[in-house]
């Protein structure tokens, strides 16, 4: 059972970082347009 709460918590902890990586990203990029434009 702790197993598989720890694999769970791996699991959505990697789902949090990527989701924010994703949001980071897409403001970076807009950012990057903007200044190109």
């Amino acid at each position: 059972v702790e197993d598989l709460y720890h694999k769970r918590s791996t699991f959505f902890g990697f789902q949090k970082e990527y989701i924010a990586e994703f949001v980071y990203g897409g403001i970076d990029g807009v950012i990057t347009t903007f200044a190109v434009v």
